[in-house]
């Protein structure tokens, strides 16, 4: 079963951003598979690690973008990253120290987060992206 279903309202027009953003949506829905069938103790550990190790790249990607474009709200967009790695963290460190953390807690905070921040955050980001692209073919 599938936590998240890939809808064509949440591309972006940035091909490498949207690959990104599946990657992401096909952790979660991997997760939600372990859930269904029963395996989230085996696998909680290499999901989070996943998902840790690849938002960080996913974001890296995002705020090199934001810096060639000089993207005027850079600083809040990476703010709202680092407030999602830092949730990351904290799950994976209550995992790691023998804490229950819930799969379902990671499906929903990850779900709930990652659409808002698609559907907003980074439609927002790529219109910008798109805009200055355009501007620039304009000139030559």
């Amino acid at each position: 079963m599938k936590i998240i279903t890939w809808q064509e309202n949440y591309n972006t027009g940035i091909a490498e951003i949207d690959q990104q953003h599946m990657k992401l949506v096909a952790i979660l829905n991997g997760l939600q598979n372990a859930i269904s069938s029963q395996l989230e103790e085996m696998i909680i550990t290499d999901v989070l690690n996943s998902l840790e190790k690849y938002t960080s790249y996913h974001f890296e990607t995002e705020e090199r973008l934001m810096a060639e474009s000089e993207y005027p709200d850079q600083t809040a967009h990476e703010k709202k990253h680092s407030d999602f790695g830092d949730k990351v963290k904290y799950l994976k460190e209550n995992n790691d120290n023998g804490r229950n953390v819930s799969a379902e807690e990671i499906v929903k905070m990850l779900s709930d987060w990652l659409l808002d921040h698609i559907l907003n955050d980074d439609k927002k980001l790529a219109q910008s992206l798109l805009l200055k692209a355009q501007k620039i073919m304009n000139r030559s």
